[in-house]
């Protein structure tokens, strides 16, 4: 069995899809603060300086929906995509 494994921020996408997702769950209004996106930005720059502590980047990203139900991830994750993603 072959496995293919792509990279598709900044290649096959126009940008970093977790920023997107981060942007659209605050879009979404599932964080209530600016510092969450301002968190988000400094994760970015961070990336692209070859400094992201990848351990406090998925603690940050992954308590904004740790605490969302399932299917409503699931739903969140359908809609980013298609109107995100896709375009």
């Amino acid at each position: 069995m072959e496995l293919a494994l792509f990279d598709l921020d900044d290649t096959l996408l126009c940008g970093d899809s977790d920023k997107a997702w981060n942007n659209f769950i605050a879009t979404e209004g599932l964080v209530k603060t600016a510092h969450f996106l301002e968190q988000n930005e400094q994760f970015h720059r961070d990336y692209h300086a070859g400094s992201l502590d990848i351990f406090e980047y998925y603690a940050f990203s992954l308590n904004t929906i740790k605490q969302i139900p399932i299917a409503d991830r699931q739903t969140l994750q359908q809609k980013f995509v298609n109107t995100i993603i896709k375009p």
